[in-house]
């Protein structure tokens, strides 16, 4: 269970964040400026962030930065935060803008908020190469964050709280380090994966080793309004070896059996020349087959969401069929 005072803070961000959302186009920028700090203020506390309001005279293109001190297993951190309340979407030229400010400020991340969302060619520039990490963030995107955060379960017991440490630890430390990767055992792995994508805000389970019934981790998100489940299997062999088709043909009869809406295979050390021989068009689209790649992309998402502010896309799927490389 959270915290009491946590609960007052998600409670206050909410009510900042319908303020801002129901009052649309009639709220002043200055006036949804304010609401928006009243909003994230509370939920970035809840990170370790303090955040402060530069002067509305000589905010150079910023209007937060939220600052996070040092600590024993992570560096500090000072995030340049830049709110457009306007009727069109944010054009390449508000992140050349946000990027200068923060370029300036001296600070090497920035979250751009918007209440008309963003073109194709804003998203598209992020992930370019930048001097500063840019994250776009929507009104929804707050609201998705806020209800993460309420979400979130009582917390577990004393050995499943170590595991999920040590799971933290390990992804953060593969994201920091790629090499790690190849120095740890299969079942290292598996709770891994399912606490990253636990972290990324899906509801996971992670099945038992001996009785996985052909998946390692259930994945459940909503898709297009509907509650759906996916399937994610991990194949992480210190001999190096490589995944055939018996492997793929069996994810692929469980996908089916089970009905669900699609799977994720990952396979560290990649797959053998005719393992993907026997797929159908249909199975390629519900299933995915990823290796080393896919895992540091992974656990780098996640080390970013734990480092504080992260902005989920519209869709969770985004994350599972995502193209790498």
């Amino acid at each position: 269970m959270l915290e009491t005072d946590t609960q007052g803070r998600i409670t206050a961000a909410q009510a900042a964040l319908d303020e801002l959302k129901e009052g649309g186009a009639s709220i002043s920028p200055r006036d949804a400026e304010q609401l928006l700090g009243d909003a994230i203020g509370p939920l970035l506390e809840t990170s370790g962030y303090a955040l402060e309001r530069t002067a509305a005279q000589r905010d150079k293109g910023m209007d937060f930065l939220a600052r996070r001190p040092a600590t024993t297993d992570a560096d500090a951190v000072t995030i340049a935060i830049e709110l457009k309340h306007t009727r069109a979407r944010m054009s390449v030229s508000a992140i050349r803008q946000l990027v200068g400010a923060a370029m300036m400020a001296g600070v090497d991340r920035a979250v751009l908020v918007s209440n008309a969302g963003f073109s194709q060619s804003a998203h598209e520039a992020i992930r370019q190469s930048l001097p500063v990490r840019i994250e776009l963030l929507s009104y929804d995107g707050l609201v998705d964050w806020t209800r993460a955060i309420a979400s979130e379960r009582k917390a577990p017991d004393r050995l499943s709280q170590g595991i999920k440490m040590f799971s933290r630890f390990l992804a953060i430390e593969i994201a920091r380090d790629p090499s790690a990767l190849e120095r740890l055992e299969w079942y290292h792995i598996e709770p891994t994966i399912a606490e990253i994508f636990d972290g990324l805000g899906f509801q996971v389970t992670l099945t038992p080793p001996a009785k996985d019934g052909g998946k390692d981790v259930i994945l459940a998100f909503t898709l297009n309004g509907k509650a759906v489940e996916y399937y994610v299997e991990v194949k992480h062999w210190r001999s190096a070896t490589k995944v055939g088709s018996g492997a793929v043909s069996d994810f692929i009869e469980v996908i089916a059996r089970d009905k669900v809406a699609g799977g994720l295979f990952l396979s560290t050390h990649g797959y053998t020349g005719n393992a993907f021989e026997y797929l159908t068009q249909l199975d390629r689209e519900r299933i995915r087959f990823e290796g080393r790649d896919k895992v540091l992309t992974l656990c780098q998402t996640y080390s970013k969401a734990q480092a504080g502010l992260w902005s989920p896309p519209a869709s969770l799927r985004e994350i599972l069929h995502e193209k790498i490389g």
